[in-house]
Order: structure tokens, then sequence, then C-alpha cells
């Protein structure tokens, strides 16, 4: 069975083409969102423009959004087990092997989508790439 890899990718300063040609070089079978809210002023990154653009590829899991987004301060998941669970089925019906966590902070290191990908390194044993 093939290996799974997580990559993480935030959109800030980016267009959709370039998360079509990220999807397209890394042969991405699943985009995760993992905002708190799928909604943005740039109209090509509300949740509604990905699904027309990627179809069943695209799927948002409020679950894993950060609580404190607008706060500051260290990261909270939301709901973390109830996000994973819900990972771990989209990944189960879908058969995705690789998968995109997308977020608007483009340095993951700023970003709590590399929370959300330790915790999918530690449930699937998955490889994690973090693209930006």
């Amino acid at each position: 069975m093939e290996e799974m890899v997580v990559y993480t990718w935030g959109y800030q300063g980016r267009t959709t083409a370039d998360l079509r040609e990220v999807v397209e070089q890394y042969g991405i079978d699943l985009i995760v969102d993992v905002r708190g809210n799928p909604f943005s002023r740039r109209p090509g990154w509300r949740k509604e423009s990905l699904e027309e653009v990627f179809g069943d590829r695209y799927r948002w899991v409020g679950w894993l959004g950060n609580k404190r987004y607008r706060e500051g301060g260290e990261f909270r998941l939301r709901d973390p087990r109830r996000g994973m669970a819900e990972l771990s089925h989209l990944v189960q019906v879908t058969g995705a092997r690789r998968v995109l966590l997308l977020c608007y902070e483009r340095d993951w290191r700023g970003c709590h989508r590399r929370e959300v990908a330790d915790l999918a390194k530690e449930r699937f044993g998955a490889r994690v790439e973090h693209l930006g």
C-alpha cells in the first residue's frame, strides 16, 4: 500500500491557480480546509468557490479550526477528537493517500495546521511535508 503523505499549505498572498498547481504537482487526492470559518474576503478562497473548482476533492473540516484565531496566543483546535474522526472518515471513504491541509497562514510554523499535521502523523503514520 502506498505511503500516506500529509502536506500543509497556506494561501496567504497566493492565488487559486497556485493551489491548482500544487494539487497537480503533488498528486493531491484530498484538500482538507482546516480554517475555523471557510470564508475569505478574497472570493476565490471561499468554501463555495473551492468546492466549485475542486469538487469532491475539497472538504472543510471546521472541527480542526483554530478556536483562538482572532484572539492570538497559543493554538487551540476547536475539537480535535471530532475533527480527526471526520478526517479519518474522509480518508477512508475517498482512499486518499495524498492529503493537503489548507489554511490561510503562509508560514506553517505560525499556523495551527502543523498541529493537525502532527495528529495525522500519529493517527495514520503519515509522512508530513510543509509546503509553505
